[in-house]
């Protein structure tokens, strides 16, 4: 039988390489460039209101899907938690925005399964696993 939950996290880990090549955008600052950006140019969007700090470092949640209120304002509508699962229990994915500005920003996704847990980290363009993490 085929785990669907695998292949949407296979490509989930896929799309977030892809787009890590490209940059990290806020959201605030995408709502106000969205209309510029194509989407074979678009960066890594991270949820920028709703932003932890992690030993010393900006973490936040990674958008994966934007709509435009009749305001033709736009709002986040899901984030990469809800992709593979809706509850959003099996997995965190956080973009890492570093304070030093010369440390490249990255992606680390968190995943959970039957008593196991897992980290990757995302970065210019290919994921692996964290085997520290």
């Amino acid at each position: 039988m085929v785990n669907i939950e695998t292949i949407r996290c296979m490509s989930m880990l896929e799309t977030l390489a892809t787009v890590s090549a490209k940059g990290y955008m806020a959201f605030s600052e995408y709502a106000q460039k969205a209309a510029e950006i194509s989407d074979d140019d678009l960066p890594v969007i991270y949820d920028d209101q709703n932003g932890q700090e992690l030993d010393g470092d900006r973490v936040y949640p990674v958008v994966l899907d934007a709509d435009m209120d009749e305001d033709e304002r736009l709002f986040i509508t899901q984030d990469y938690d809800h992709y593979i699962d809706p509850e959003g229990k099996s997995a965190i994915v956080r973009a890492v925005i570093p304070a030093d500005r010369a440390v490249t920003p990255y992606i680390f996704v968190k995943l959970f399964g039957k008593g196991e847990e897992a980290t990757i980290i995302v970065e210019d363009g290919a994921w692996f696993f964290d085997e520290e993490g």
